[in-house]
């Protein structure tokens, strides 16, 4: 099985997973702007995307967060995650499917910070961790996990240099998912997750531990929303997913340059 992961045009896929951020923001934004950029959405995918997509939502797909920003209240009918479940007719935050042989999980990674009004956290819930063990205990299929957020990577070591103090390097908790231990722990007694992709950081990286392959795979728009910060060039990857379990996973550009 042939998918791409975030391009609706590489050759001969059979399905796309996005990795979150579809919008350029609905966290911190009026709602007369996000009513913008989500038709804009609709009408790119439906004029251009003729194949399979799966969504993962990302921090800027979230509605008004950031309260003060966005200019809500907190108790509107479409605030937060519900808006763009709404708009991607997703059932749920969480999700598995199985395809093409395999088994997709799309896990949701971002929770609003109780001691920052516009932050938020990268976990999963008590209830998200215990929805994965009990869905990877019930499959024996090969397994691809998604999380905007990347659960095990090193490119949180290259992203600026805010990160380090006297004597040590910190991540912060938007960053990089505070409970990567735990998770890679489920994943690694499952025993049949192969590959985990991420996005988020707008930088490329590949990483094993425990037979578990950790992929971040940059961003279509690379460098363009901070040209200033270290990213990547536009890019996204392209992954042969094989009935033995095994997979080819390669970084491809998209060909768009940055104004």
């Amino acid at each position: 099985m042939k998918i791409a992961f975030e391009n609706a045009f590489a050759d001969g896929i059979e399905m796309i997973l996005t990795g979150g951020d579809l919008i350029m923001d609905s966290f911190a934004t009026k709602r007369a702007q996000v009513d913008r950029e989500w038709a804009l959405f609709h009408k790119i995918f439906d004029a251009h995307c003729k194949v399979p997509v799966e969504h993962c939502l990302g921090n800027h797909d979230i509605f008004g967060f950031c309260l003060s920003k966005a200019e809500l209240k907190g108790n509107e009918a479409d605030f937060g995650y519900s808006r763009p479940l709404a708009e991607l007719k997703l059932p749920s935050r969480w999700r598995s499917f199985d395809r093409g042989g395999w088994h997709f999980i799309v896990l949701s990674s971002v929770e609003r910070d109780p001691n920052d009004e516009c932050g938020y956290l990268a976990y999963l819930t008590k209830e998200q961790r215990a929805w994965l063990e009990a869905d990877l205990a019930a499959t024996k299929l090969p397994t691809v996990v998604v999380s905007h957020v990347p659960i095990v990577s090193v490119t949180g070591t290259v992203r600026d240099a805010s990160n380090i103090k006297i004597g040590k390097t910190e991540f912060g908790g938007g960053l990089i998912h505070l409970d990567a231990g735990p998770v890679h722990g489920i994943f690694r007694t499952a025993g049949n997750v192969k590959l985990v992709l991420s996005g988020h950081t707008h930088l490329i990286d590949r990483c094993v531990a425990d037979g578990v392959t950790y992929c971040c795979s940059g961003a279509v728009c690379g460098s363009w929303w901070k040209p200033s910060k270290t990213h990547c060039e536009p890019t996204y990857a392209l992954i042969d997913l094989f009935n033995d379990g095994s997979f080819d996973y390669r970084i491809k550009p998209t060909g768009w340059k940055n104004a």
